[in-house]
């Protein structure tokens, strides 16, 4: 079933759900902005289907939105520079996507409740922003198999509650043990 026959569908059983879960529905196409319109949506996961192009800004205004995963399809683009907006976001998926450019340096500063950042397996490249380690809540941090060089930030070390930091297949240099 396409995207649009199942968001349908979906929109009218979940209009009042907080969930919305789709991992593993062999879903085509893209990812319909209407989702938007679930303004109670407290997580997203449209993981492990077949979704291509873009990810829609519209879902980054749900104001309640705290968990989204797009991980395994096959998205691509920019990192998405409007999910500044959404300072509530605590876990945050793209895993296995065509994703690319560069994880912007205040990433910590308009997601200062994220937990989990994961972005293995694109094509994201430059360095590592420092910036990071502001990222105080954060437990996962997962960049293996992508295009980052340069150092390793040191302040990572400095993040208390990380545990699990996945930075390996990328073209970093230095010491890797910061304390992590």
């Amino acid at each position: 079933m396409s995207v649009i026959g199942q968001a349908s569908l979906v929109m009218s059983i979940a209009i009042e759900s907080q969930s919305l879960m789709c991992q593993h529905s062999n879903l085509t196409g893209t990812i319909p902005s209407q989702l938007g319109n679930l303004s109670s949506l407290q997580s997203l996961n449209l993981s492990c289907n077949r979704l291509s192009g873009s990810i829609p800004s519209a879902i980054f205004t749900i104001y309640t939105l705290k968990y989204v995963s797009f991980r395994e399809n096959q998205l691509s683009g920019a990192f998405p520079s409007f999910i500044f907006n959404k300072s509530s976001l605590q876990h945050l998926d793209f895993n296995r996507n065509t994703l690319s450019g560069e994880i912007p340096a205040n990433i910590c500063s308009s997601l200062p409740f994220l937990e989990i950042l994961s972005l293995s397996k694109n094509m994201f490249h430059g360095g590592i922003p420092s910036a990071l380690s502001k990222c105080t809540y954060l437990q996962i941090l997962s960049l293996s198999y992508n295009d980052f060089l340069g150092a390793i930030p040191k302040d990572i070390g400095n993040l208390t509650k990380l545990m699990g930091l996945h930075l390996s297949h990328n073209r970093l240099q230095g010491e890797s043990n910061h304390g992590v």
